[in-house]
């Protein structure tokens, strides 16, 4: 498929991968966000007490546990939202990238089966080849928005994984 798309395309599927990582991103955070938030419910002290958390809560005025509370459930919600907001943007780009492909192939067809010599058109069926041709570009179609599910599935996985990784290492250390 690659070989086939326009250098254009090619770019935008680019962009697109662009727009992924930034969402895997956003999914690592929001994810990041949740042992904080559930730290702040269930042990303010643990979060009043961290070495890197203090000097934070200090700037930010915060100093009961409603307040440090309040401030982890926006945070966590400003990311979740942050993500959900960023998943769809992607979503809606890979819809519109793999529909203007399959634009793009239909053009293509149809643009050789409407250059052939008058004598071919005449032995040929053309409501048999509108309805073949119909069916192989909604297959395609598919199979270029199931590769862009798989692409953003893969790398959601690589950087979460990869930011654990980065998380586990570091504690270690």
């Amino acid at each position: 498929v690659w070989q086939h798309l326009s250098h254009y395309r090619r770019v935008l599927f680019l962009v697109l991968l662009a727009f992924m990582v930034a969402g895997a991103v956003a999914e690592m955070i929001s994810i990041a966000t949740v042992l904080p938030f559930i730290s702040a419910i269930t042990n303010p002290e643990l979060i009043f007490s961290h070495r890197y958390a203090t000097p934070i809560l200090r700037v930010l005025h915060i100093e009961t546990s409603a307040q440090l509370v309040l401030l982890f459930t926006g945070a966590f919600c400003l990311a979740a939202v942050g993500a959900g907001l960023i998943r769809l943007a992607v979503i809606w780009l890979e819809e519109r990238l793999a529909f203007r492909i399959g634009s793009d192939f239909g053009k293509d067809a149809y643009s050789k089966v409407l250059n052939k010599s008058y004598l071919e058109h005449c032995n040929q069926n053309s409501s048999e080849i509108i309805s073949v041709l119909t069916g192989k570009l909604t297959l395609a179609t598919d199979f270029v928005r199931h590769v862009m599910l798989l692409t953003r599935s893969v790398v959601i996985l690589v950087v979460v994984i990869a930011g654990l990784l980065f998380k586990i290492g570091r504690a270690h250390v």
